[in-house]
């Protein structure tokens, strides 16, 4: 015995009270009645694969948006409603309403809750398991009743995958392969490898001749993946050759792949070559800054012996220069004594007389 509160609850369906109080006394019966009216409905549908058996546990969702201005269309005083609206309330983003459900074991399935007056797209979910659905979705406009027969293929992903590639060999590459003495035998090797960590995997290999650059690995299990080629003949003359061939990296989720990857090989004497020749054009250059250091040295030196040799030159011809004057002074001297010889000469004489 006592009060409780009572609130009926029913998707797709509005109760009127929405909740009533009620005393249970110690009879422990009590009746009271609910209006309820019907306001949204249902898609039924199911989900086989292709060959007609059903599938279970697949997840299907409906994306509803509304048309219109409002929830009540399709419904009795919806259009009145419509024209009360104001132009702001227009421009608000349409909502949308989501449901979702699940197929049973038969296949079947029942999205409950949609709305009259609104657009559902319903389809699958995505899913690691199922890999597409046919059709991809239905468009429905929802009316005031149920809508049956929306049904689904679908395509189970495979758990198996296949890698299919080409591998494209230069003519370098083919010519040192030819001249390393393996054209007689399958010389390139394909593998599938997994890393883990610092640990690589080879899952699987295949080994091809230059001249078949067709390769395929079936049924690998999901994951990721790494395609490389090797070369069993340049592999042990890794100090004669350079081998370009890039590594492909796969993520397997669809179920086939088709790569195509590249094989080139050169001679490393061609390294050994370019960096000779460095070498010799690194020598030259500093032969030539040293020959111009001794000879910018020599010049300087023989300038240097050039203007002493002119200095000692221009010095004697001033001695010569000076050493002239001196005896024309030293001979204008000895003229003057003669002359005044002769003249005491002739006066001695002249008192003799």
């Amino acid at each position: 015995p006592g009060r409780y509160f009572l609130r009926p609850l029913l998707k797709e369906y509005k109760f009127e009270p929405k909740s009533a109080s009620i005393e249970i006394g110690e009879s422990g019966a009590v009746a009271h009645s609910f209006s309820a009216t019907r306001v949204a409905y249902s898609v039924f549908g199911s989900v086989t694969s292709l060959n007609g058996d059903p599938e279970a546990n697949v997840m299907l969702e409906a994306i509803g948006t509304r048309d219109g201005d409002g929830e009540g269309a399709g419904r009795g005083g919806g259009s009145a409603e419509r024209a009360k609206k104001s132009s702001s309330d227009r421009k608000k983003p349409t909502p949308k309403r989501y449901e979702e459900t699940r197929s049973d074991a038969n296949g079947r399935y029942r999205l409950r809750g949609l709305y009259p007056g609104y657009t559902y797209s319903v389809q699958m979910k995505q899913s690691e398991q199922l890999e597409k659905a046919l059709p991809p979705r239905h468009v429905l406009r929802m009316q005031e009743r149920d809508e049956q027969g929306v049904d689904f293929n679908v395509l189970r992903a495979p758990q198996r995958l296949d890698i299919t590639g080409v591998l494209n060999v230069t003519d370098s590459a083919r010519a040192i392969l030819k001249e390393a003495g393996a054209s007689g035998s399958p010389e390139l090797e394909i593998q599938v490898i997994k890393e883990a960590g610092q640990q690589v995997e080879v899952i699987e290999s295949t080994k091809l001749s230059q001249h078949i650059g067709f390769f395929e690995f079936i049924g690998l299990p999901r994951g990721e993946y790494i395609v490389r080629c090797i070369s069993t003949a340049l592999g042990k003359k890794k100090a004669t050759f350079e081998v370009y061939a890039p590594e492909v990296h796969l993520d397997l989720s669809e179920s086939h792949e088709h790569i195509e990857m590249s094989f080139h090989a050169e001679y490393k004497m061609e390294d050994d070559m370019a960096s000779a020749a460095g070498s010799v054009i690194s020598l030259l250059a500093g032969l030539m800054i040293f020959g111009s250091i001794v000879f910018h040295s020599e010049v300087k030196r023989g300038y240097k012996k050039f203007v002493a040799m002119f200095s000692s030159k221009e010095k004697l011809v001033g001695e010569k220069a000076r050493g002239g004057s001196s005896g024309q002074s030293r001979g204008a001297n000895f003229e003057t004594k003669r002359r005044s010889n002769l003249k005491s000469r002739k006066k001695n004489k002249h008192r003799r007389s």
